[in-house]
C-alpha cells in the first residue's frame, strides 16, 4: 500500500515526499486507532461508509477536520469520496 497519495479533478495520482495524514476528499482516510484491537482501516469494507464525527475520537475528528455534525463518506478502497455537512 502507498500511502500520501491523492486523487485529484483531474484524476491523475499525485505521489507525496511523506505520509502526512489528512482528510482532504480524493485522499486516503486516515489510519488510527479506535480501539485496542480496531483501527479506521476495519471500517472500510465491500461498500461506501459514511462515518460522523460524532461516531469518532476527538483525536480523529481533529485529524480529520470534523465537528460531531460532519461526516466523511468513504469508498471501498479507502478514498475519501466527499465531506457531508449537518
Amino acid at each position: 500500500m502507498l500511502l500520501g497519495t491523492g486523487y485529484r479533478d483531474s484524476g491523475t495520482v499525485l505521489a507525496a515526499g511523506g505520509y502526512l495524514p489528512t482528510a482532504e476528499v480524493g485522499g486516503r482516510l486516515p489510519h488510527a486507532w479506535l480501539t485496542d484491537d480496531r483501527s479506521t482501516l476495519d471500517l472500510v469494507g465491500p461498500g461506501h461508509v459514511l462515518l460522523t464525527g460524532s461516531q469518532l475520537p476527538q483525536a480523529l475528528r481533529d485529524v480529520c477536520g470534523l465537528s460531531p455534525t460532519t461526516g466523511l463518506l468513504v469508498r471501498p478502497d479507502g478514498h475519501i469520496a466527499a465531506r457531508v455537512y449537518g
